[in-house]
């Protein structure tokens, strides 16, 4: 009797576990018969299995976005101000618009002005050349995409993740098996030798997620975004990130003292070392230690796009990678994940490198090491002493990526 009561419980508990999903699938179908030209047609339309299978993955984002929003009541379109409140959800674009927005040129702007006229010279001499590189060059910049790269990154793919504009979500990629692993090696192949990327990897989607505090709920400003870019994008990324990060490590393009962007490394090693020096102080030396944290508020964004093309050119970082890298945040778009923004609507993000791209950390930290080396020549009696001897202040600089 013991044994019936527990199958029966198995199955109700499994009875249960299928609704969500029968719900999900009813609400796909019910959609796309909907799209039909009249309610004659509904049923005798065909559906498209990808068309289902893409709304089946899609449909369980829901919005818990207020339906009033306020607009951007500035008369420029490159700088926030906060409007009255409306019910049109582009005031969710404006506002990403004028967050994502350089403002080169703007009594705002927040760069040097003639650096940044510097850099976008610069960048035109950089181009000149990539165009003529001189050899010899790494030959990760260069070399073809070998499978067994691809099958490497397909290996380390998280299948949970969510997926992008297109509904390809990892798992599909993981299920592919050989023969979509070679059409897919040909696809990368053949996009990495013309040096070109598809338009619809410039498309990310943006879910807003509220900051807290006392942040008005209304304003779209008082929310930070987690972005979700396509899942072959996102794998394309991981093999320029292999080939970069050998460069990197190979040539000590980061500083000793970066964390967050390196293998084998990690935040918790600055936590544990600071921790150490300030109980060595304490115990042995009866002194306080004194630390002061930077935090880049909008880290990502931050950096100036030009600045980083000549940076990689100046680190060797040319040819077919320095163009594909250039690629993946030249162009970047950005649709908001609101229940009344067409799929048709985005909006240019204009500053910085992509939020969400694998690429961006380490692109972030190669910028990163040329302002801790351009502090130590502006700042070179900035030292302290460590083990008898006298080391720049670097030695207490631990900057990380997370």
């Amino acid at each position: 009797m013991i044994a019936d009561l527990g199958k029966a419980h198995a199955k109700e508990k499994h009875e249960l576990r299928k609704l969500p999903h029968q719900a999900r699938q009813k609400t796909v179908t019910d959609a796309v018969d909907s799209s039909a030209p009249n309610a004659s047609q509904r049923k005798s339309l065909p559906h498209s299995m990808w068309d289902l299978l893409r709304r089946y993955k899609t449909d369980h984002v829901q919005s818990n976005l207020l339906a009033q929003t306020h607009y951007n009541s500035s008369p420029d379109a490159r700088i926030w101000k906060l409007g009255p409140l409306t019910l049109d959800p582009q005031a969710w674009h404006q506002s990403r618009y004028a967050l994502g927005h350089h403002l080169l040129q703007h009594a705002q702007s927040p760069y040097d002005e003639a650096a940044a006229d510097r850099e976008t010279t610069s960048e035109k001499q950089t181009l000149h050349k990539m165009e003529h590189p001189i050899l010899p060059m790494e030959p990760p910049f260069h070399q073809d995409i070998e499978p067994q790269e691809l099958k490497n990154e397909i290996k380390k793919l998280i299948f949970e993740k969510s997926p992008g504009d297109d509904g390809i979500t990892n798992r599909m990629i993981q299920a592919g098996g050989p023969k979509f692993e070679e059409i897919l090696h040909e696809v990368f192949g053949t996009l990495w030798q013309h040096e070109i990327q598809p338009k619809a990897w410039q498309m990310s989607l943006m879910q807003p997620i509220y900051k807290g505090g006392d942040k008005p709920r209304a304003d779209p400003s008082s929310y930070r975004g987690i972005y979700l870019s396509s899942a072959l994008a996102k794998l394309f990324e991981g093999i320029l990130i292999s080939r970069l990060t050998k460069l990197t490590e190979t040539h000590n393009t980061l500083t000793e003292n970066q964390l967050g962007t390196r293998p084998g490394r990690q935040i918790h090693d600055a936590m544990y070392c600071l921790l150490s020096l300030i109980q060595y102080s304490i115990s042995q030396r009866g002194l306080a230690t004194y630390a002061a944290f930077c935090d880049f508020s909008t880290a990502f964004p931050s950096i100036h796009q030009g600045k980083l093309l000549s940076q990689l050119c100046k680190e060797n970082v040319v040819g077919r990678m320095w163009k594909h890298l250039r690629e993946r945040f030249h162009v970047a778009k950005v649709r908001v994940l609101h229940p009344w923004i067409p799929k048709s609507s985005s909006v240019d993000i204009l500053l910085g490198v992509p939020e969400g791209s694998r690429l961006s950390p380490t692109l972030f930290g190669i910028v990163l090491a040329d302002l801790i080396l351009e502090l130590r020549v502006q700042f070179p009696t900035a030292t302290t002493t460590h083990n008898g001897g006298v080391r720049w202040m670097e030695a207490s600089m631990w900057t990380t990526c997370v």
